[in-house]
Order: C-alpha cells, then sequence, then structure tokens
C-alpha cells in the first residue's frame, strides 16, 4: 500500500502504541488535504477507536483502507456499521473501506461496496465462485459456501484461481454505484489454521 502515497508516517511507534506526536505532526503539515491511511482492521480498531476528540487529531480529511488481522481476535470482531460509526464519532473519518485479497493473488483486491453494507465488489479483472464445501459445486447466488477467488493479473504463477477457507455469500451483480459481482465474508471455516494478517502483531 506504501506505493499509493509519498511522504509516509508511522502512527505506531516501535512498542506498536500510537504515536501521538507523529501523527500530530502529520496532520499540521498537511492541513486541509487529503490523504490515505492503511492498515490492518484489528490495529486501526485497536488504536484508532481510542482516539477521543479532545485529542485534537482529527482525521475527517482521511481515506481509510483496512482489511485483515481478526482471526486472532475473533472475540473482539466488531460488525462494519459499528466499526465505521465508532471510528467516526472518535477521530472524524467519514471515508473507510475494508478490503479482501490476499498474498497468493498479490494485487487484486475486493474493495468493500460504497453502499456501506459490508458487502465487497469484485474489479474488472476478477471474479468470485461460491462453492459448496462438500461438492465443491457452485451454489446458488444468495446461498453460502466457499469463496474460490479468481484473477487475471497472476502470470507468472498458478495464483489465477484460490480456493479459500473462507466463507461467503454472494449478495448482488450490477446493483450498486459499482459494477460488478458483490459477495460478503462470513468468517473462516471451523478449526481453520489462523493466518495471514493475523500474525503480523499482537496486541
Amino acid at each position: 500500500m506504501m506505493n499509493f502515497g509519498r511522504k509516509h508516517v508511522f502512527a505506531l511507534d516501535d512498542e506498536m502504541r500510537l504515536d501521538r506526536s507523529a501523527v500530530q505532526d502529520f496532520l499540521e503539515k498537511h492541513a486541509g488535504e487529503p490523504f490515505l491511511i492503511f492498515g490492518f482492521t484489528f490495529l486501526v480498531w485497536h488504536h484508532l477507536s481510542e482516539i477521543e476528540r479532545s485529542d485534537s487529531l482529527d482525521l475527517s480529511n482521511g481515506i481509510l483502507v483496512h482489511s485483515g488481522g481478526w482471526k486472532k481476535l475473533i472475540n473482539l470482531a466488531v460488525p462494519p456499521e459499528e466499526f465505521r460509526q465508532r471510528l467516526q464519532a472518535s477521530t472524524g473519518l467519514k471515508r473507510i473501506h475494508n478490503y479482501y485479497g490476499m498474498v497468493e493473488q498479490i494485487g487484486t483486491l475486493f474493495l468493500e461496496s460504497p453502499e456501506g453494507d459490508g458487502s465487497l465488489v469484485c474489479p474488472s479483472f476478477a471474479d468470485v465462485v461460491i462453492r459448496d464445501p462438500l461438492t465443491f459445486d457452485p451454489v446458488p447466488d444468495g446461498e453460502p459456501g466457499l469463496i474460490q477467488t479468481l484473477s487475471l493479473l497472476p502470470r507468472s504463477y498458478p495464483g489465477h484461481s484460490v480456493l479459500t477457507e473462507d466463507l461467503g455469500t454472494i449478495v448482488g451483480v450490477d446493483d450498486t454505484e459499482w459494477k460488478g459481482r458483490r459477495f460478503v465474508v462470513h468468517g473462516r471455516l471451523p478449526r481453520a489454521e489462523a493466518r495471514g494478517c493475523s500474525d503480523t502483531a499482537e496486541v
């Protein structure tokens, strides 16, 4: 994600604590300008949701893109609407987008729909298939199953088709401002191994 920005500032220090002075300095230098915030979902929730307006850390010009990291902290996971409401109330953030993606299909991101319902939209170069976890046959739209992600981007390795251990449901096609297949992710299969962004840090 750092490729999409410049003048990078890390909001957490070496002890994984919010570096309020670094964030405040950044906001003062770029007052009135739009800026991009990226973080793993559980770290964003753990640190940014604790900010209060009295801290004078107004992030209302920011665009937050976040993903991943609830697997080890599933008991703390919060619904998308509560996530957005809490961060907006504490930081002023209004543009908040979750995304679904994995290193196995690097460069392919399924971004959260602007509808604000937590659904994710397939980009023009990618798609998803929802499969029955027992037969692996595709299931009808609206029924849950295993998520298979397809992408045109991987060319140097067989990453064009990935059958995940995540459960999801297709909830619409070309029915919002962003065209494409829309789906929601329900979580991991029971007893699936925890791995990925949740291994990045402990809180």
